[in-house]
């Protein structure tokens, strides 16, 4: 099959739906498919690249959030470009990885041309608003509303939607899709998630200098939606005798307000920033923590959760969201009461004084995250393709 991808989010502009489009795309490339991506540029500047077998269009955009690395890219501008690309590359069908601008345009020239659709909602509302902590609360929530009531319009042309998990699926239907709708898991690549060398792992801890004592883990976007606070917060919580320190991988809008709360609370050397670290890396990371937490409200599935989970971790995740599809309480993991740092705590006590615990429950989540097992989605995904294109071509024999 030939396989277009249209999305207004892609590497290096860091986040979910940019890691997903890649490795998915890869993954298909890797199985004989010929697959192609249209994303913004890095610059203002049309250029076509081969990565992983994949090839990617980019289409001039500008950059909008330097901190995010958020690029816009006017497409109505660019209409002629996105049309000429898509009947350059001839898809069987085009799988739209947001509703916004480029994948807009990407999917009226879909229309046009009588090119099969099927689309993947990576975002609820509270992502929108999240990203928004300089607007009052309800206006925040007013514009995600928006958002999602402006990505249904898009969703409702194609012939089948996908979330990550059941929760999304809710969401969609909450705001009146029309569209089929159906969960199906993200996946993950569990054959490059593995534990890495010992020779790895010293070396990253040297890079790093952390501490040997028990590492809580936290890898994401430091963002109002995110809750690293809670996890902030709950620290003050935990025994003082009890040795731990914590990793937060990641930048955001709320980094100075999370470093300010550090300072107050005295924890300065309990806790590290380390921004973002290259992706070769994440495996050394992972392995060297007792305890991988994500305290988020707003996660339609949770990659970086996943990732630990391929790695053998115990994972603490908030009742919220789509977080209790992958952790199992008592099993793999707990669950705290969201924005509750007491109870949050609680549970990472609770943890980190009982290895023989984090070891069970690691071995959980190994077990558990075969499901998710990447080569398991893209057999999936293969079969949903293929019968939305012969459907499409009964419908207009």
């Amino acid at each position: 099959m030939r396989i277009l991808f249209a999305t207004d989010q892609y590497l290096p502009t860091p986040g979910g739906i940019s890691v997903v489009t890649q490795r998915i795309s890869a993954a298909l490339a890797k199985k004989g498919h010929t697959v192609a991506i249209i994303a913004p540029s890095t610059d203002w500047k049309f250029r076509k690249e081969s990565t992983d077998g994949v090839t990617v269009y980019r289409i001039q955009s500008m950059l909008i959030h330097k901190l995010k690395q958020l690029r816009y890219s006017p497409a109505f501008l660019y209409r002629k470009k996105i049309y000429h690309t898509i009947t350059e590359f001839r898809p069987d069908i085009i799988h739209l990885e947001t509703p916004n601008t480029i994948a807009s345009e990407a999917l009226d020239a879909a229309l046009k041309f009588n090119i099969p659709l099927i689309a993947t909602c990576h975002i609820m509302p509270e992502n929108i608003s999240g990203t928004l902590p300089f607007l009052p609360s309800k206006m925040g929530k007013m514009i995600g509303n928006l958002y999602m009531k402006q990505a249904i319009k898009v969703y409702n042309k194609v012939s089948l939607v996908t979330a990550p998990t059941p929760i999304g699926t809710a969401i969609l239907q909450a705001y009146n899709i029309t569209s089929p709708t159906m969960p199906l898991s993200n996946g993950i690549d569990l054959k490059a998630f593995r534990i890495p060398s010992k020779e790895e792992q010293e070396k990253f801890l040297k890079k790093y200098n952390f501490p040997l004592d028990p590492m809580i883990l936290y890898i994401g976007r430091l963002d109002k939606e995110k809750k690293v606070n809670i996890l902030i917060e709950a620290l003050q919580y935990i025994k003082k005798s009890q040795p731990f320190h914590v990793v937060i991988e990641g930048k955001g809008q709320q980094m100075e307000n999370l470093e300010n709360s550090i300072q107050k609370l005295g924890l300065q050397n309990k806790v590290s920033f380390i921004g973002y670290i290259a992706e070769e890396e994440l495996c050394a990371l992972y392995s060297l923590a007792a305890i991988f937490v994500m305290p988020s409200t707003a996660e339609l599935q949770s990659l970086v959760t996943m990732e630990a989970m391929a790695l053998g971790l115990p994972v603490i995740g908030a009742k919220a969201g789509a977080l209790p599809y992958l952790i199992k309480p008592d099993e793999n993991g707990f669950l705290f009461e969201p924005d509750d740092p007491i109870d949050l705590a609680q549970k990472l006590q609770q943890l980190l004084e009982n290895p023989d615990l984090r070891q069970r429950m690691g071995k959980k989540s190994l077990e558990l995250i075969k499901e998710h097992d990447i080569n398991n989605i893209i057999e999936k995904m293969e079969g949903l393709y293929a019968k939305i294109i012969n459907d499409n071509k009964n419908t207009h024999a």
